[in-house]
């Protein structure tokens, strides 16, 4: 018995020091936070005494920023939405940045800025071409507002989209519209029938028959569009979005018909941000050559070096084993542009967030005791943020901690290798709509 006893109370004073050591560790990361960890006064997109943000103005003068990727954890996280919005004012009124290019439609968001340049009804048009759990939010609200503000000005923020899907209502005709406005001479009316029905997804097409012939067509236009583009640059634009078609057509066939493949395929993860930075590099060296660009997108697709990331959630096995072979969106453009792009991702202590597949609201799960968030709140401050870039920053930064900006799973790895910038918010609210407040 008394051997017993004197193995537990080995175990007790044992589990002890790694408490008192661990507690002591996380001490020392929030006393060097507190000097580090740039406080953010307001989230609120109305409060524009920007004296909080002009560290940004230093961080994009230093590396020559040309594109900022402003993330989220997930399409629910209203109070990031509120987050993002100030800091887009901030960056148009003064950083220079003239673009807002969101993860929807690049012909959509595209066709959209011309209508609106027309009509001159940004806040009312926008929601043809940008996903509406964005745009229809309470929480963007103010964005929206700013945006149509934008228009009567010398420097107004201009409409942009960088999906491969479509994401307009309209935008399935709109497209074959524009297209056979530039001519489609190089194919018979059978094919430009067929076509039609390819871009479209017509019932027909959904069948998933005659699926090789269908490539060939769409490749066929890609191949002419190609052609074109040599002579007229303009064809590069409608290259790039038949591209798309072709994606989507094909990833539609795949998640519904072939035995085995899940949305979260790596193939199927890949193929969409290869496009999604193909086009935004084109964008971002064509028709915004010289201008400065805002990403909105989700943090997944903003992060680079995934592979390097080991989850701590339950299905850590599966996580890991896909991230292993993902490449973002934020690999390519970043190994195209370097440091003149920065990543910024958003992470919570507490809170909440809402599903974008239906009404249900999620609570958070208690951070773990030494990740970056639990930290953070212990510096007391509401909102704050961490230039990853910075090499001033505590050396622990530039290891391996953890934290949870994708989807808040807890993942641990080197993070100044996957995203540039980390803002905190304490307490995140989930996004609002309709009636709600």
């Amino acid at each position: 018995m008394s051997k017993f006893r004197n193995v537990l109370v080995v175990s007790l004073i044992f589990a002890f020091l790694q408490l008192a050591c661990g507690n002591k560790d996380i001490k020392e990361k929030t006393e060097s936070l507190k000097d580090k960890a740039i406080p953010i006064r307001s989230i609120d997109p109305k409060d524009e005494d920007f004296s909080d943000l002009q560290f940004l103005k230093k961080i994009i003068d230093r590396d020559s920023v040309r594109i900022i990727m402003l993330g989220e954890q997930t399409h629910g996280d209203g109070s990031t939405f509120l987050a993002k919005s100030r800091l887009i004012k901030y960056l148009h009124k003064e950083a220079g940045f003239d673009v807002l290019a969101w993860e929807s439609g690049m012909f959509d968001c595209n066709h959209l800025w011309d209508e609106i340049k027309k009509n001159g009804r940004y806040a009312e048009s926008i929601n043809k071409a940008v996903f509406p759990m964005w745009v229809n939010s309470h929480e963007c609200n103010e964005l929206v507002n700013y945006l149509q503000s934008t228009l009567n000005t010398s420097s107004p923020l201009e409409l942009s989209g960088f999906d491969s899907q479509l994401t307009g209502y309209e935008s399935c005709q709109l497209l074959i519209d524009g297209l056979y406005k530039n001519n489609l001479d190089f194919l018979t009316q059978a094919e430009k029938n067929l076509f039609v029905k390819i871009v479209c997804l017509d019932e027909e097409i959904k069948s998933g028959k005659d699926r090789t012939y269908n490539n060939i067509l769409l490749d066929k236009v890609v191949f002419n569009l190609d052609s074109l583009a040599k002579r007229d640059s303009k064809f590069e634009f409608w290259k790039l979005v038949i591209e798309g078609v072709k994606l989507n057509y094909n990833g539609y066939l795949a998640m519904k018909y072939s035995q085995g493949v899940d949305y979260n395929d790596s193939e199927l993860i890949n193929a969409r941000d290869k496009q999604m930075a193909k086009n935004l590099l084109w964008l971002a060296e064509n028709k915004f050559k010289g201008r400065k660009i805002i990403v909105w997108a989700a943090s997944f697709h903003n992060s680079r070096r995934l592979n390097e990331l080991l989850s701590k959630s339950d299905d850590s096995s599966y996580i890991n084993n896909l991230y292993k072979k993902t490449v973002t969106m934020g690999d390519v453009v970043y190994n195209e542009l370097g440091k003149k792009m920065y990543s910024v991702v958003f992470t919570s202590y507490k809170g909440g967030y809402r599903s974008i597949n239906n009404s249900d609201y999620t609570d958070l799960e208690k951070s773990t005791a030494g990740s970056l968030e639990y930290i953070l709140n212990k510096t007391g401050y509401d909102n704050s943020f961490i230039d990853l870039r910075d090499p001033g920053i505590p050396g622990w930064l530039k290891q391996s901690f953890t934290i949870r900006p994708l989807g808040y799973r807890e993942m641990e790895g080197n993070w100044s290798n996957n995203t540039d910038g980390i803002f905190f918010i304490n307490e995140m609210k989930p996004s609002t709509f309709g009636n709600e407040y």
